[in-house]
């Protein structure tokens, strides 16, 4: 025999939810079956086997969604419609419903899921249908999901509303951490499963992710859904802090927080200088992580944003054009980079002054981009000008004072003085192991430049022994495919074939080949440079890379 107890009752506020013997008075005398959308705990000492029902695989929901439907359509506008719906079976059995009854048709159903609004678009289908069926056949999202709703204490409703803001992705822990949410109230959000579970790995521990028709219906009840907004856009900013954007040990987590800042992005209509804030912190990551293609969409909104609603000098407007221009010169877009970097150099010595942080990082920009176009004495200058700026306003010891003398070590070498780059490289690198410590991106960089000028004075064993320790460096730091690591194989490549070891120097230009294809491109200057070195002596091509 099977006992099916069907929709368990879920508990009012305030008491504990009742045991499924209240409802099969011969528990442990037949098999059971119980349903319900709250964990529900069973009394006494039988085995229990529970199983989480979560949404369809795509291609299940799309035979659902097409099941008995009498006309065809295109795959991808079936696939869009459930994708719409979350895969969710509830919503997609009325979907279904209104295309058998010719309520509505896919192309009207696809252009229904390009929109807003979920919940109320399927219940407006549901009371086209109710009039047609038999009653308590077809049932509305809202009524479905308030029987649930209701039952939440007023702690658990705000916070379910806050993090109905966020995307439809697992949630990060510490975003839930930045909200400030109670454990007991994390435990009834599970427990409700207003809040599905996530598998955590040993970078990123995950909170679960709210279903997005769930997100849609919660949305709806919020009575004040801009400050909830605002709430869910301050956590993310919290986690994907500036300060952390460059550091590789915490970008898993960093990334898995993305998705939510691009769904916020998408809602900010009321608040632009804070959609230009999550752009740039996107975008700032993406580079970080020598994801620049990606990046540079993020940039030009931000700049875009900016300049039309804050103004041309607004400091986010500023911050925004010097962004654009770091990801533009990564691109190999040097002509472009230079024009914004001169614009946010003159529009940052104007709002904030010459010894301001900010315009000294202008002007070390800048002074990158000229002599990546190859104006090394017009470099020079700037970098001189930004170093004695950041030693008189940061100190000796701030990591963007070395990045200045790193930078100023790099217009050296390029305006023919190899001597000064290395003794200044020396100093760089001493400082940054000393500040920042040996496995820090910046460390490993002055280390690959300093390896450079010993190539170029003739100490290619020298070199060869800096660059093997750089390129294990930036493997174990950054990964195999970000343009650092692929630099520093490129270099290590060219510190080979001085010594005579031709073979190990060209398996090195080809897998650096294939990288900088993959990352950046076959148009990017730096992969124009190692197909150079496959096809050329390549014993000319020394260019350090700057910070």
């Amino acid at each position: 025999m099977l006992f099916v107890v069907d929709n368990v009752p879920e508990a009012v506020p305030g008491r504990p939810p009742r045991p499924v013997d209240v409802w099969c008075p011969t528990l442990g005398q037949t098999t059971v079956l119980a349903t319900s959308r709250q964990r529900t705990l069973l009394a006494g000492p039988q085995a229990v086997d529970a199983i989480e029902l979560d949404t369809l695989d795509p291609d299940a929901a799309v035979r659902l969604l097409t099941a008995d439907v009498p006309v065809h359509a295109d795959p991808d506008v079936w696939a869009q419609v459930a994708r719409w719906v979350g895969h969710l079976p509830l919503t997609l059995e009325v979907l279904n419903g209104a295309l058998r009854a010719h309520a509505v048709t896919p192309t009207q159903m696809a252009a229904m899921a390009a929109r807003d609004g979920m919940v109320g678009e399927v219940d407006a289908l549901v009371e086209v249908l109710r009039p047609h069926v038999p009653a308590g056949a077809v049932r509305g999202i809202a009524a479905a999901l308030n029987t649930s709703y209701v039952t939440l204490t007023s702690a658990a409703r705000d916070a379910a509303q806050v993090l109905a803001q966020l995307g439809p992705e697992p949630i990060p822990t510490v975003l839930v951490d930045a909200l400030d949410i109670a454990p007991k109230v994390r435990v009834e959000l599970v427990a409700r499963s207003f809040i599905a579970g996530s598998t955590s790995t040993d970078d990123v521990e995950l909170f679960g992710r709210m279903h997005r028709v769930m997100a849609d219906f919660i949305g709806r009840q919020a009575t004040d859904a801009a400050a909830d907004r605002r709430r869910a856009v301050t956590a993310v900013q919290t986690v994907v802090d500036y300060e952390v954007l460059e550091d590789p040990r915490v970008w898993r987590l960093l990334t898995a927080c993305v998705p939510h800042a691009e769904h916020l992005i998408a809602r900010i209509t009321d608040d632009p200088t804070s959609g230009v804030d999550l752009r740039r912190r996107v975008g700032r990551l993406l580079w970080s992580q020598g994801l620049s293609r990606r990046a540079v969409g993020f940039n030009r909104d931000a700049v875009d944003v900016a300049q039309r609603v804050l103004g041309d000098e607004h400091p986010a407007t500023l911050a925004s054009m010097n962004d654009l221009a770091i990801t533009l010169d990564a691109l190999g877009d040097a002509a472009g980079a230079r024009d914004l970097h001169e614009w946010a150099l003159a529009g940052r010595r104007r709002v904030f002054g010459d010894d301001h942080p900010d315009t000294l990082t202008s002007m070390n920009n800048l002074a990158e981009t000229l002599r990546t176009l190859g104006d090394a004495a017009g470099a020079r200058d700037l970098h001189e000008w930004a170093l004695a700026g950041r030693r008189r306003v940061l100190g000796d010891d701030h990591p963007l004072t070395h990045q200045s003398m790193n930078n100023l070590a790099l217009a050296l070498y390029s305006f023919g003085d190899v001597k000064g780059a290395r003794d200044l490289l020396e100093q760089v690198f001493a400082g940054y192991r000393r500040v920042l410590g040996d496995d820090h991106a910046s460390t490993l960089n002055s280390m690959n430049n300093l390896a450079e000028t010993l190539r170029a004075l003739g100490d290619a064993a020298g070199a060869r022994d800096l660059l093997e320790q750089v390129f294990a460096g930036y493997r174990r730091v950054l990964g195999d495919d970000h343009p650092g690591t692929l630099t520093s194989m490129n270099n290590l490549a060219l510190a080979l074939d001085a010594l005579g070891d031709a073979a190990g120097a060209r398996d090195l230009h080809e897998r650096a080949l294939a990288g900088r294809r993959r990352v950046l491109g076959d148009d990017h200057p730096l992969t124009h440079q190692s197909i150079n070195n496959l096809t050329h002596k390549p014993a000319d091509d020394k260019r350090p890379q700057g910070a």
